[in-house]
């Protein structure tokens, strides 16, 4: 064998050899949108940067599934807006019936939190209640965009403010008497904010858990295989306790 008739065929096994390393895909992009003012699940830093409980475990479960994630942040029904329009691609939130309108869910939940109501410290009132029923009498606020709140409270009832920081400045000058909300998402906020000494968080086993799924909208291309991927990597992730692990940094 001549010398060019050798380079010719290693040039030749070596293309061979790399053409399906090039032939590879690029990972997909999904665009996710988040509450930017939902600490410790969502939120912007310093450098208007997304961080927090929900951007970490996606970003987690997206990494073992393949997909290359953004981040951006938004007032919370703007975000949802934004993804039922096509600009953003996903979220990680409560499925309702009207986010099941225009996005698919995976089905297991990438996080699972007991609901209850923050109130003042001291009303007596709290410890009566047992049914949505009782709080009728009650002041109750939530913020704009809660899909929790259509699906399990009723919301006409409900002084709706632009984020949970304007929530509790109401609870404690006495406008609002309580806030149903997970214990984790605003816990950590009141003790930043100093009103640990004066809010209490209050459980109710009546109210159903919130589950926060990955959810994609529904005109993303071939959304039902990267929703199988995402579903996949979730699945991996709780077997192998790496969720629950990331989880407990925020408890």
């Amino acid at each position: 064998m001549n010398r060019r008739h050798c380079l010719r065929s290693v040039s030749a096994s070596a293309c061979a050899w790399l053409l399906p390393a090039l032939a590879q895909p690029a990972a997909p992009l999904v665009r996710m949108g988040y509450f930017d003012k939902f600490s410790p699940f969502s939120e912007k830093d310093d450098g208007g940067q997304m961080r927090g409980l929900l951007v970490e475990s996606v970003d987690l479960v997206g990494g073992l599934a393949g997909i290359t994630l953004e981040h951006y942040g938004y007032p919370w029904a703007r975000a949802q807006l934004l993804v039922r329009q096509g600009e953003l691609d996903g979220f990680c939130t409560v499925q309702t019936t009207e986010r099941s309108a225009y996005a698919d869910f995976c089905p297991t939940p990438l996080l699972r939190v007991a609901l209850g109501v923050y109130h003042r410290r001291g009303d007596s009132r709290i410890a009566q209640i047992s049914s949505v029923a009782d709080m009728r009498d009650l002041r109750q606020g939530g913020y704009i965009g809660s899909g929790y709140v259509k699906e399990h409270l009723e919301a006409d009832r409900l002084s709706l403010e632009p984020d949970q920081d304007a929530v509790l400045r109401r609870l404690l000058n006495g406008s609002l008497d309580v806030f149903p909300q997970a214990e984790i998402v605003t816990w950590l906020r009141i003790k930043a904010l100093g009103y640990a000494d004066r809010l209490q968080f209050t459980p109710l086993p009546f109210l159903p858990a919130a589950s926060y799924n990955f959810g994609l909208r529904r005109s993303y291309p071939d959304a039902p295989a990267l929703l199988a991927r995402m579903e996949s990597a979730i699945q991996t992730a709780s077997k192998k306790g790496t969720l629950q692990a990331l989880q407990a940094r925020y408890r």
